[in-house]
């Protein structure tokens, strides 16, 4: 659960 969170936030930063 931790690890799809820390990759679509890692992904929302990158996008930002």
């Amino acid at each position: 659960m931790g690890y799809s969170l820390r990759i679509v936030l890692m992904f929302f930063f990158l996008d930002f």
